[in-house]
C-alpha cells in the first residue's frame, strides 16, 4: 500500500491511517474516535507523537507483549470486581426492599400491610430490659385462650382495639419506665397507628366486624392489666409483645386461624 493512501486524523470521526514511524509496509486503518481500547493502548504505547505511522508488525508485537497482556489481565480483573461488586449491591436492595414493602396480612376480609421484620428488631431492642423488670412472672396479660380463639370474622376488629390498647395505655403511659422513653417506644407506636389506620379503613367499608367475642377479649387483657401496678403493668404488656407479633404473624400464611403463640 502506497504512503500516499494515507490520511492524517483531524481529532474528527475520520478514517484513514494512524501516522507513526517512518518507512514502508502495511499500516492499519484506524478510526480517530470511538476506537478499541486495545488498539488504542497500543498505539499510545509505541507512537508518543502524531507525526508518525503505525506498522502492523508494531501493533501485533504490542499485542503480544507480556506487559500488555499482564496489563489487559488486570484490566479484567478490575472489571469483574466491579461487577460482583454491583451484582451484591442489587442483590443487596432487593432484600431492603423486600423488607420494606412488608407483609400482607389477611384478617377475615380486611387485608392490611404490616411490616413485621422492622417490628421485631425494635422489639428485641427492649425486650431484654422489660424481661428483667418484670416482677410478675406468674402473671399474663395475653393468655392462650385469648390469644387462640379469635374467629376470623372478629380478628380484624381484635388487632384494632388490641393496638389501641399499645398506642394509649403503654405507650403512651406517664408509668412507662425510663427503657421506654426513646426512640423505639415513637417507632413502634407510630407502626401500630399505622396499622390501626389501615383496620379502621375496613371497619369503615364494613369489612371489619366487632361482635360480643372481641369485647370479651379485650375486657380480659384490660383487667389483668388494671390489677397490676402502673409501670409493672406496662413492663408485662412490652414483655408480651411477641405474643402479638406471633399473632399476626400467623394471618400471613393465609390460613384462617392464628397459629398459637409463644408467650414471654
Amino acid at each position: 500500500m502506497s504512503k500516499k493512501s494515507t490520511s492524517r486524523c483531524t481529532g474528527k470521526a475520520a478514517f484513514g491511517y494512524r501516522p507513526c514511524g517512518k518507512g514502508s509496509g502495511n499500516f492499519v486503518p484506524l478510526r480517530c474516535r470511538k476506537m478499541e481500547h486495545s488498539l488504542t493502548h497500543a498505539i499510545a504505547m509505541c507512537c508518543p507523537s502524531q507525526g508518525d505511522l503505525v506498522p502492523t508488525s508494531h501493533i501485533s508485537y504490542m499485542l503480544r507483549s507480556p506487559e500488555y497482556k499482564k496489563k489487559t489481565l488486570k484490566v479484567k480483573a478490575m472489571t469483574m470486581t466491579m461487577m460482583m461488586t454491583m451484582m451484591k449491591v442489587c442483590v443487596l436492595l432487593l432484600c431492603v426492599c423486600g423488607v420494606s414493602s412488608g407483609r400482607r396480612l389477611r384478617l377475615g376480609n380486611c387485608t392490611v400491610n404490616v411490616h413485621t421484620h422492622e417490628l421485631r428488631q425494635h422489639f428485641h431492642t427492649i425486650r431484654q430490659s422489660m424481661v428483667v423488670q418484670d416482677s410478675h412472672m406468674g402473671i399474663k396479660l395475653l393468655k392462650s385462650d385469648i390469644m387462640e380463639d379469635v374467629q376470623p370474622s372478629e380478628s380484624c376488629c381484635f388487632l384494632r382495639h388490641l393496638l389501641r390498647f399499645y398506642v394509649e395505655r403503654v405507650f403512651g403511659s406517664q408509668a412507662a419506665p425510663q427503657a421506654l422513653q426513646r426512640r423505639t417506644t415513637g417507632v413502634l407506636a407510630n407502626a401500630f397507628l399505622s396499622i390501626k389506620k389501615q383496620l379502621r379503613q375496613c371497619h369503615d367499608q364494613a369489612h371489619c366486624q366487632c361482635g360480643e367475642q372481641s369485647r370479651v377479649k379485650m375486657e380480659a387483657i384490660l383487667t389483668s392489666f388494671d390489677k397490676l401496678e402502673a409501670t409493672a403493668a406496662v413492663v408485662k404488656a412490652v414483655g408480651e409483645l411477641g405474643s402479638v407479633l406471633e399473632w399476626m404473624d400467623a394471618f400471613n400464611q393465609g390460613k384462617d386461624t392464628p397459629i398459637k403463640a409463644t408467650h414471654g
